[in-house]
């Protein structure tokens, strides 16, 4: 009785293991999804940054808090270009969080909006100015949810 007891807990126990492993296995592509849109979120932020990056400096000559010199001034078809660039990212926006897809939505419209006041030749040092503080609200943003690397991270395992 004894021996069957032990082969009923051996099996038992082989059953919980094999059980634990193909449910560990199942989840592996659900981690993996999660840690490639986190790198995708990431690649987004920079390339959304890079873009108002650009265009930062010739909206702070507009507000007239940069001087004209040493600063560079991009067309007004520039700016448009980069609207459209910057609409066509928004349907990458559910990558962020939920306070950055807010945020960036925003400040695109803002932007798109804007860029057309520049293209009409109406836009006021105001409406430079709150582009710009939106601009930089963003980037502060992003620098909170990994827009900047973080010298604590931990190095992705393949890249050890």
């Amino acid at each position: 009785m004894l021996t069957f007891l032990s082969s009923a807990i051996f099996w038992t126990a082989l059953s919980a293991i094999a059980t634990f492993l193909v449910a560990t296995i199942a989840l592996l592509p659900i981690f993996r999804e999660g840690f490639a849109n986190k790198a995708k979120a990431r690649a987004l932020r920079v390339m959304l940054m890079v873009n108002f990056s650009k265009v930062r400096p010739t909206f702070e000559y507009l507000e007239g808090v940069r001087e004209r010199e040493n600063t560079v001034i991009l067309p007004e078809k520039y700016i448009l270009e980069i609207a459209n660039r910057l609409q066509d990212y928004s349907s990458s926006l559910y990558l962020l969080t939920t306070h950055e897809q807010d945020e960036v939505s925003k400040l695109i419209i803002n932007f798109i909006y804007t860029a057309e006041l520049h293209r009409d030749e109406k836009l006021s040092k105001d409406d430079a100015h709150q582009l710009v503080a939106h601009i930089n609200k963003v980037e502060d943003l992003f620098s909170q949810h990994g827009y900047y690397h973080k010298e604590d991270e931990e190095l992705p395992s393949s890249m050890d």
